[in-house]
């Protein structure tokens, strides 16, 4: 993705403050309510191939920065990914 893809799709989406983590304050924007399904898949996408590994807990997952925030995803197969999460870095 172009940084201009990247900042339409962070733009575009619908960010959804994750209340049931207050300890960890956090973003989530969901797949169903993306504008464009296929942006949301090469966000993801770009997020895994250019991303950064990182350990929360007992997981690693891959982060990707944009800006003040950083992104990432559950690590769940691409078809069975329905969320992509943000935080400030």
């Amino acid at each position: 993705m172009t940084a201009a893809e990247i900042q339409d799709f962070i733009e575009h989406s619908r960010w959804k403050y994750a209340k049931s983590m207050p300890q960890m304050p956090h973003w989530y924007t969901l797949r169903k309510n993306a504008q464009d399904e296929a942006a949301f898949e090469r966000f993801v996408m770009h997020i895994r191939q250019v991303g950064y590994k990182e350990r929360f807990g007992k997981t690693t997952y891959t982060y990707l920065n944009v800006g003040e925030w950083k992104y990432w995803t559950m690590g769940f197969p691409l078809a069975s990914t329905i969320l992509v999460n943000r935080a400030r870095a």
